[in-house]
């Protein structure tokens, strides 16, 4: 047999994890996904970047940050750690080529980030800054693609 206080505590949980308390549309599901980030240099050596992602009306956290599949951005970029900390729908993420890397041209996969939440949320994407080296600046263009979904 349950005491009083027992349900009360499951009842303040359960609202406080959202659990039965409608606060979320029914047809809104909630999931893991991951969006691939690209920045098209065009003819132009890729050799620097800083991009900006932001995901609309908190509809989804960061929780992961990658590299992406060029041999010059395989690592991740740099970005600010409380991003994934504050339960934030936006990133600021850059990078830049060190030593003897050869800087890749045209639509390059620089980095692929992870978030929870709406998979339906408005996204969108703007890039900063980009540049080929030695404080030449470039113009590029910055683009998302989603790639993975998986519902708890």
């Amino acid at each position: 047999m349950m005491r009083r206080g027992t349900i009360l505590f499951i009842a303040v949980l359960g609202t406080c994890f959202g659990l039965g308390t409608g606060l979320r549309a029914p047809d809104q599901q909630e999931a893991f996904f991951a969006v691939r980030v690209y920045v098209d240099s065009g003819d132009d050596a890729l050799a620097a970047y800083q991009a900006e992602v932001v995901i609309s009306d908190g509809g989804a956290s960061l929780v992961g940050v990658e590299g992406g599949n060029a041999d010059a951005f395989t690592r991740a970029p740099y970005y600010d750690p409380r991003a994934l900390h504050d339960g934030a729908g936006r990133v600021v993420i850059a990078d830049f080529i060190r030593g003897s890397t050869p800087a890749p041209k045209g639509d390059v996969h620089v980095a692929t980030l992870h978030f929870y939440g709406s998979i339906d949320a408005p996204m969108n994407a703007a890039l900063h800054a980009s540049g080929s080296g030695a404080d030449n600046r470039i113009r590029a263009a910055v683009r998302l693609e989603p790639i993975e979904r998986s519902v708890p």
